[in-house]
């Protein structure tokens, strides 16, 4: 597959599928596709709700933009979360490593009676910071691999956005905003599930009662809740273009999912991208596949 950047649009795509010598020059609201005059006067999109070609142009770069910023203003939430768990595993390290001094101090008074205890708790802390540190590794790589993905997502975004031919922007803008969506839509952790805090060991009680010496719980660790992003707000005058791109409208016959098209009398619902004219269906495989 040719990159996204280096695909071009041959001149006679620009021409409607159904009148070769029209060119689609307006935008069906409806089914979301290119057209050209004759198909809403006499064909296939008639009553059809329709703009400009260049007006739905400007609607889908504008609302490409917004959900741009949502994701920027993610990779930031991400990147935030990626040094408090990096700050954690500091912690946890240093923690164990006075944890264990506290264990080796109280017990050096009674190292002849409680040898055997020693290394039981040795081994238990050991084995605690090592779930601590198993837990945030996991944390660790399932937050590289969001951040890799919302810089791939952002990378993708840019280059759809600097797209001369409004053709190739149109047939890839409704996908890249559905990728946007999802992506944005996705909660980033505000902080990490894993206590750094490892708990205190006294002797006063326990010197009498060797056999009940442990480790006590961990304290309650509180996490501050997640707080979702406010979904962009589209007020311009081709809001019924934009909720197909952005969500579900309705039609006469009803609602429609977002991402696909309205269904024809005695048909079902499609996929836009399948209802959209050969060039348009060809860039949104090769966006996909990308």
């Amino acid at each position: 597959l040719q990159p996204l950047a280096d695909t071009e649009v041959p001149s006679q795509r620009m021409f409607c599928d159904d009148h070769p010598d029209e060119k689609l020059n307006l935008y069906c609201l409806q089914c979301r596709v290119p057209v050209c005059a004759h198909c809403l006067l006499v064909g296939s999109h008639e009553k059809h709700e329709r703009t400009a070609l260049k007006q739905a142009y400007d609607q889908g770069q504008a609302t490409l933009q917004q959900w741009l910023e949502q994701l920027s203003s993610k990779q930031d939430q991400s990147k935030k979360y990626l040094d408090k768990l990096s700050q954690l595993q500091t912690d946890i390290e240093e923690g164990g490593a006075r944890h264990r001094e506290l264990i080796e101090a109280e017990i050096e008074a009674l190292k002849e009676q409680l040898d055997l205890k020693k290394q039981q708790l040795l081994s238990k802390s050991e084995h605690e910071q090592k779930r601590k540190k198993a837990a945030l590794t996991k944390e660790l790589d399932d937050a590289r691999a969001d951040g890799a993905r919302l810089d791939k997502l952002q990378k993708r975004t840019q280059k759809v956005l600097k797209f001369n031919s409004e053709h190739c922007f149109l047939a890839l803008c409704l996908p890249v905003i559905q990728d946007l969506r999802t992506t944005v839509a996705r909660q980033v952790p505000h902080a990490s599930q894993v206590d750094p805090s490892f708990p205190d060991l006294t002797t006063d009680y326990q010197s009498r009662s060797l056999a009940e010496m442990d480790l006590g719980p961990s304290p309650p660790r509180t996490v501050a809740p997640m707080v979702s992003m406010p979904r962009p707000v589209n007020t311009d005058a081709s809001q019924v273009f934009m909720q197909g791109m952005a969500g579900n409208y309705y039609t006469q016959q009803g609602p429609v999912q977002p991402g696909y098209a309205p269904a024809a009398p005695g048909g079902s619902a499609r996929p836009v991208y399948q209802a959209a004219p050969a060039y348009q269906r060809s860039f949104v495989q090769q966006y996909r596949a990308s």
